[in-house]
């Protein structure tokens, strides 16, 4: 990725927020049949809805020289990690709910919430606000695995094939 603003860093990870939010609900109307599946790949893609949101006011927040500021390496890379998981993962590929658990492990757990935490380590001064999104992000990676767990303990569920 070429050198890019910091308003420019923001609105690629809010699209990549509203492109997860996406892959969520299609996960939520392809595994409608499965237990609690629906209705948890539904509360991810809020998530998203909020985490996107949450880039906007603070984006809206930072002043025009601010934004106009290069972004720092850590957050280029970790834009180019996040994207590059997104790419090398299309959610086309997912067959089984198991296969949609483990896409969206490795998406919320890997690049894209890097490059959240990076966003919020650089961009947000107050030290409280820092500290609620780094909750927000705990509480979506134990949703995220309380899930996949409970497929663990549920083979059948783990191979649970789409619209059933």
């Amino acid at each position: 990725m070429p050198e890019i603003t910091i308003a420019e860093a923001i609105n690629a990870a809010i699209a990549m927020e509203e492109e997860v939010r996406g892959i969520f609900l299609s996960f939520a109307g392809r595994f409608h049949g499965a237990p609690g599946a629906a209705q948890f790949f539904r509360s991810l893609a809020q998530d998203e809805t909020g985490h996107a949101r949450l880039w906007k006011e603070i984006r809206n927040g930072l002043p025009p020289a601010k934004l106009g500021e290069p972004a720092s390496r850590l957050l280029v890379s970790s834009l180019e990690g996040a994207r590059n998981a997104l790419e090398r993962n299309p959610p086309a590929r997912v067959s089984t709910l198991g296969e949609a658990c483990e896409l969206t492990s490795s998406i919320e757990n890997a690049e894209l919430l890097a490059v959240f935490r990076v966003l919020a380590i650089e961009l947000v001064p107050e030290p409280r606000r820092r500290e609620f999104l780094d909750l927000q992000i705990q509480g979506h990676l134990n949703r995220v695995e309380q899930f996949a767990n409970g497929l663990g303990r549920c083979g059948r569920m783990a191979t649970f094939p789409p619209g059933q």
